[in-house]
């Protein structure tokens, strides 16, 4: 899956940047049904003077957006907690998604049910 890193007030060394690809892979397990094509993962950090560092994770997967921030004093956490967020939205998504297609068929085994299957 395509991984973009981009930085704003700070240099990223490569271990850096391998335990942020590290932390993203962690989010493409959710998305695996979509089209890999179809998936592109961004990370944007930052460091700033008062607020530490900064972590946006956006991810576009089938037509749909997440996005989620995480700031704080650490580098690795604020990274986790974007993830995290991150995970929580594709997850909480999946589960209305599969409820709406549930009560699609639901109906639909009652009309079939009610109807006839046709003779």
């Amino acid at each position: 899956m395509p991984y973009q890193i981009a930085t704003s007030n700070l240099d990223l060394p490569e271990a850096s940047r391998e335990l942020v690809l590290e932390k993203l892979s962690k989010i493409e397990k959710f998305v695996r049904d979509v089209g890999e094509e179809l998936v592109d993962i961004r990370a944007v950090l930052e460091k700033g003077p008062r607020f530490g560092f900064r972590a946006k994770v956006e991810v576009w997967a089938g037509g749909r957006s997440f996005v989620a921030t995480g700031a704080g004093i650490s580098f690795e956490g604020t990274i986790d907690d974007a993830v995290e967020e991150i995970i929580r939205q594709i997850t909480k998504h999946k589960g209305k998604a599969y409820g709406k297609n549930k009560e699609m068929l639901r109906k639909l085994k009652r009309f079939v049910f009610f109807f006839g299957e046709g003779e």
